[in-house]
């Protein structure tokens, strides 16, 4: 009786340890894939926001730009103010 059990009990270890292996090389795989996964969401996430920076950068330069011509302006009022007052003294004499 025990002649007839032990191919079977080795048979069925030897399915166990090959769908064990099975299981392990699923396991690579699904991790490896994850890993793939996950590094090009962070490579998009980090593509995003060097657009999102740029973004940013050019706004200020057009802020920056934006206050200069504000200046310049600023600037041109104040010397035709100036020359309107020249202009109204020289009139009330």
């Amino acid at each position: 009786m025990f002649r007839n059990i032990t191919p079977l009990t080795t048979e069925h270890l030897h399915l166990m340890r090959e769908d064990i292996q099975r299981v392990g090389d699923d396991m690579k795989t699904f991790r490896a894939d994850i890993t793939k996964e996950v590094k090009e969401g962070f490579a998009e996430i980090k593509q995003r926001y060097r657009v999102q920076e740029h973004q940013i950068m050019g706004l200020k330069r057009y802020e920056v730009s934006t206050a200069e011509d504000v200046t310049a302006l600023r600037h041109q009022i104040d010397a035709m103010i100036e020359r309107l007052h020249r202009l109204e003294d020289r009139a009330a004499h």
